[in-house]
């Protein structure tokens, strides 16, 4: 009786075999899911990144063939050029202190590179009134005589998505999780109710009430078949057990008789 009160108590979701059943899938599909995003978006991301450097690239190659062509006064022409175009592009080119020549960048960025090296460094962009801190990436450029060149692109847009997802996708995950142990909580105690029924009902027929018989509802799936399985069964020892007792019936009845002469023969 208390081992069968345990397993249909309320207060044991958790130790049911439905609810770890549903634990585990949840996991499984959270890890998955989260496994399918993330390196979809580091695809994405490594894809932007590789675009985004081709045209830095193409950039510093143009750049490099005015330099090579006109020296640093025609690199510096080239640079105030393009820096007033505006757009997307930007440009730094400073000298062996580091201190701006041309360029959209009033200094050169917290940053140390290495020639070749690309990188992502925080700029600020708009005047004294207006200042917003961006997010670009871009590529150092070591020129004869200590001079440096920046050549970079603006990707704060970008930027601002990947902060969204990193910090988004623990929680949808956290979410699923929490979602997902709900869910098994609640499947298990509708499971566990089904099988409360039928572990009354046997503990009533162990205890003498044959005419009883497990439950069946509407719904008509796995448990339900199993309950009219077990009903049919309960029918047919019911029909065993009468047919049996007619047997013995029979078969006192019987014996009655040679029993009675024979009493008798012994008394006399």
């Amino acid at each position: 009786m208390g081992g069968t009160a345990r397993i249909g108590s309320w207060a044991v979701p958790l130790r049911t075999v439905a609810f770890r059943f549903v634990l585990i899938y949840v996991v499984v599909f959270a890890l998955s899911s989260a496994a399918i995003v993330g390196f979809t978006y580091w695809n994405t991301k490594r894809a932007l990144d590789a675009g985004t450097d081709q045209i830095i690239q193409a950039e510093i190659t143009g750049l490099s063939e005015q330099y090579q062509r006109l020296g640093l006064a025609g690199l510096t022409d080239a640079v105030i050029g393009r820096s007033s175009h505006g757009g997307q592009s930007l440009y730094l080119l400073t000298d062996s202190l580091k201190r701006p020549i041309a360029g959209n960048l009033d200094r050169w960025p917290d940053i140390e590179a290495r020639d070749g090296d690309f990188i992502e460094f925080d700029y600020v962009f708009g005047n004294s009134a207006k200042q917003e801190r961006r997010r670009a990436r871009g590529r150092v450029f070591l020129l004869t005589g200590g001079f440096r060149l920046l050549v970079a692109r603006d990707v704060h847009e970008r930027y601002q998505t990947e902060q969204l997802f990193t910090t988004t996708l623990p929680w949808s995950v956290g979410l699923l999780l929490i979602l997902g142990l709900v869910g098994g909580v609640l499947m298990s105690r509708n499971l566990l109710s089904r099988l409360d029924s039928i572990n009354r009902t046997s503990l009533e027929i162990m205890a003498g009430d044959l005419s009883r018989r497990v439950p069946v509802t509407v719904a008509h799936d796995e448990y339900d078949t199993l309950a009219a399985n077990l009903n049919s069964m309960l029918d047919r020892i019911a029909q065993l057990m009468s047919g049996l007792r007619d047997v013995t019936d029979s078969v006192a009845h019987d014996l009655r008789s040679p029993l009675n002469r024979l009493r008798t023969r012994l008394e006399g």
